[in-house]
């Protein structure tokens, strides 16, 4: 019996806990209270995406650093927007930011309405970085995609690393400007203009013909011509006084054909391609001399 007896246990064990161990639950109660409200609270609404109008104009004062924030938020919430790619593009390129500037470009070509100047802009960007190679392996593709502005080309200070390169005067003539190279009617002979003909594509090298020419032949002018593209500009005319020639380059056989026809009957048709540094025609048949 004495085990199941109860043995009276001490007051102080069986006392209710003391106020202060409430107090870290109390505690935490009160920040969770405290802290609600801040959770509660809605984010800050995103600023409005920027129009096109509003960016442009940042662009077209020279704001660049803005117009570049302008337009990278409208491509990221519309990443079809060709115009802004474009003009991200640029304005990264007036940041001097070129290396992102080339990617955006780059992008930009991507849309065929911008393909072409975007293509021109990226060898502006290889033209500032000192690599002429590509920035003219950029420029025939821009000529390809139909850029052909001359003027443009001519003025534009990107494009002053290249211009000492005989391959820029190809290029400016391949656009049809050969004012630098078309020797007109006033005194000065042919021999006399100088051009590099290798460094054009075949079916252009004779673009540095159009203008007015003195025909000299043993130190004596004896014609004058007017030499224009025709036939939707793959055939050069030279129309002179007594004569009319046709210059005409035949892809399948890699060569030019040339026909010359006189007041008197003649009818000679010449046949070459550039050999070595020299364009050298031969003529088929002989009338009555070598």
């Amino acid at each position: 019996m004495r085990y199941l007896t109860l043995s009276p246990t001490p007051m102080t064990e069986f006392q209710a806990p003391t106020p202060r161990r409430l107090i870290p639950a109390l505690f935490l109660v009160s920040s969770l209270i405290w802290a609600a409200p801040a959770q509660a609270q809605d984010p800050a609404p995103a600023p409005p995406v920027p129009t096109m109008a509003e960016a442009t104009q940042l662009m077209q004062s020279g704001q660049y650093e803005a117009s570049a924030k302008a337009f990278g938020r409208i491509v990221q919430s519309n990443r079809d927007n060709g115009a802004a790619w474009f003009n991200l593009g640029y304005s990264l390129h007036g940041l001097g930011d070129l290396d992102r500037a080339l990617k955006i470009h780059l992008k930009a070509a991507t849309y065929p309405q911008f393909k072409p100047i975007a293509l021109y802009n990226v060898a502006c960007v290889h033209s500032l970085k000192g690599d002429a190679d590509r920035a003219f392996e950029y420029l025939d593709l821009a000529q390809q995609a139909g850029f052909v502005n001359p003027v443009q080309l001519k003025q534009d200070s990107d494009m002053d690393n290249l211009r000492n390169d005989p391959r820029f005067a190809a290029v400016l003539v391949s656009m049809g400007d050969v004012s630098a190279v078309v020797v007109e009617a006033s005194g000065v002979r042919g021999e006399d203009a100088n051009i590099d003909l290798g460094a054009l594509a075949p079916e252009r090298q004779f673009d540095f013909m159009k203008g007015k020419w003195e025909i000299w032949i043993d130190g004596g002018k004896v014609d004058g011509w007017e030499v224009k593209p025709t036939l939707n500009g793959k055939v050069w005319q030279a129309t002179g006084a007594n004569s009319i020639t046709h210059l005409v380059y035949d892809a399948s056989q890699g060569v030019w054909r040339a026909s010359w026809i006189s007041d008197q009957g003649h009818c000679d048709t010449l046949v070459g391609k550039l050999e070595g540094s020299e364009m050298v025609m031969h003529q088929k048949v002989l009338r009555d001399r070598p």
